[in-house]
């Protein structure tokens, strides 16, 4: 039996709405606007505008069928059946016209997640070093709270379940100057920033990152995936050079073999069997969440389009283990109820507490709670929440039976 509590955060779009990157609803608004702003390259401009001919295509079928053309997620996983049954809604000129556009939503989800990351500039440093929202640094800090608790009181063993493709999570642990190893469950030797860490097993201080979507910084090479840590470092902290920006995504991609796309996918399960590398991911995910005495929902909406999440989640909860908490932190909370109600068992549903405020949102001061600062009361409140500690945040986590209509 394992002697420390296990802890379980699975992130949605919610999660990275705080940094300015968009949600899946809006995330073709956004993408457009930087183009009329002209803040996408040539290149990326051509690629939007081959997904929104393909996008006008499927917005024809509307008379027959219910297609959300403004959704990310519906139209990435509408694209990739088309390829499968070879429907696809584009005026093809060659055999690869399916891989085309596909690549070129893909490319387009990544310059849209880059040029709209906020950040906030430390003139008291240097003009060209911008600083992390501290919301991210906050659970960052909560997170190694939780994994080494003061003498006397319970450790968490914590992973992190993300369905988002960006690297605010790295990005934070970067800026904190952590000296621990991010474990994306790949299956080998995981390449990063500081070092190299053996990924059999949960080792020493690593924070487990599961990325069941893939990432920015995956690429395909050959049979497996390269992983690219000097990817965020320059996107995230616009490494310059005389004042000018000196990089950019084809120069991350340029001369190393990659085919030029990250390895991102739409939540459909195809795609995950077409990889073995992130099966395993997957297959890890889901043991955690078989062990975990608590699960934290954070900015994840359920959302009809993500079918394959549910019977993975439902399937992943088989196993003995009883829940002590399940939190669903979202400023929805109260109308997401019923999905989560339709989802949850009643012994789970009997765990189940509502936490109804953006990420990022509660951030009127930072605390210091047993040697460690900067918790702000977001995190605050979720740390004393997991750890049975007196609630010093104002009632910011309730039974979800409080709110009921």
């Amino acid at each position: 039996m394992n002697s420390q509590m296990s802890t379980v955060f699975i992130l949605g779009a919610g999660f990275s709405a705080h940094a300015g990157i968009p949600l899946m609803n809006n995330f073709f608004d956004k993408a457009q606007d930087l183009y009329y702003l002209g803040e996408l390259t040539e290149s990326e401009k051509a690629c939007l505008e081959d997904v929104n001919k393909a996008r006008y295509k499927l917005s024809t079928i509307a008379s027959k069928a219910n297609v959300d053309i403004n959704n990310l997620e519906n139209v990435f996983e509408l694209l990739e059946m088309a390829k499968y049954l070879e429907r696809m809604p584009v005026e093809q000129k060659e055999e690869s016209g399916w891989d085309i556009t596909i690549n070129n939503l893909k490319r387009i989800i990544v310059a849209t997640i880059e040029k709209s990351v906020k950040y906030r500039h430390n003139n008291a440093e240097r003009d060209n070093y911008w600083i992390l929202k501290e919301a991210y640094m906050a659970f960052i800090r909560m997170i190694y709270r939780l994994k080494f608790q003061p003498k006397g009181q319970i450790n968490h063993e914590v992973s992190v379940i993300t369905l988002n493709y960006d690297m605010m999570i790295e990005a934070a642990l970067t800026k904190l100057n952590t000296d621990e190893a991010r474990i994306y469950g790949l299956g080998k030797i995981d390449r990063y920033y500081y070092g190299s860490v053996s990924l059999n097993g949960r080792i020493g201080n690593a924070l487990e990152l599961l990325k069941l979507h893939g990432s920015v910084n995956w690429f395909e090479q050959f049979n497996s995936i390269d992983v690219r840590y000097d990817y965020f470092l320059d996107h995230y902290f616009e490494i310059k050079q005389n004042g000018t920006i000196i990089n950019n995504y084809s120069s991350i991609t340029r001369n190393r073999n990659l085919i030029n796309s990250p390895l991102i996918i739409p939540p459909t399960w195809n795609k995950v069997k077409e990889s073995e590398q992130l099966q395993q991911i997957w297959q890890t995910a889901s043991d955690r969440i078989s062990q975990a005495d608590n699960i934290v929902f954070i900015g994840y909406s359920l959302p009809d389009s993500d079918q394959v999440f549910k019977r993975f989640f439902s399937l992943s909860l088989m196993g003995d283990k009883v829940i002590k908490k399940i939190v669903l932190a979202d400023p929805n909370a109260a109308s997401l109820l019923p999905k989560f109600k339709s989802l949850l068992g009643k012994s789970a549903l009997d765990r189940l507490y509502i936490m109804p405020h953006a990420f990022g949102a509660n951030q009127s001061h930072l605390n210091v709670i047993g040697g460690i600062a900067g918790l702000d009361n977001y995190s605050h409140a979720l740390y004393n929440f997991l750890t049975d500690r007196e609630d010093k945040e104002g009632n910011m986590i309730r039974h979800y039976t409080e709110f009921e209509k």
